[in-house]
């Protein structure tokens, strides 16, 4: 995989990612195609393709430094329910409960679903664990048609499934 980030940034993701060993440790697979979605988001070459920054922010510790405080992520639908499947059979260890209960929001596994799902990855909000707002856009017929006119399309990298 070419990817566009340097060291450090990869180490940051990392240590980000590494949050999701105690909740989906269980199904390599479903950390490995959560994980690809969020290098990809950070690290792709073509990322601005399916990326869109929005608020530039000036640290209040350092003028110097700015970042983004948002940015929107248009998602392939059937690859972001791929993911959540791959994930929704995942039992939290310690607890015995399904995995999703805790990683979905104010919805349970039975309630949850792939766009509720990611939809609370990204809420900086409501998740104490996202460092910038990540506001997912799904691809809806209409959508699609519209950006594929501005040359811009939806991430849907491979997938797989925990076995």
């Amino acid at each position: 995989m070419h990817l566009c980030c340097d060291e450090a940034q990869i180490q940051t993701m990392d240590e980000g990612l590494s949050q999701s060993d105690g909740i989906f440790g269980r199904c390599p697979t479903c950390e490995k195609n959560l994980g690809a979605s969020i290098c990809e988001m950070t690290c792709a070459p073509d990322q601005s393709r399916f990326l869109t920054p929005g608020e530039v922010l000036t640290s209040p510790y350092d003028p110097e430094v700015e970042y983004l405080n948002d940015i929107d992520y248009r998602i392939d639908d059937d690859f972001a329910k791929g993911i959540f499947d791959s994930c929704k059979g995942v039992i939290h260890p310690s607890s015995g409960h399904p995995a999703m209960d805790f990683v979905c929001g104010a919805y349970d596994f039975k309630t949850c679903d792939h766009r509720k799902w990611l939809t609370f990855l990204g809420d900086k909000e409501n998740n104490e664990y996202v460092p910038f707002q990540i506001t997912y856009i799904f691809d809806e017929p209409e959508e699609e048609h519209r950006l594929k006119r501005e040359a811009k399309f939806f991430f849907r990298r491979m997938r797989h499934l925990c076995s």
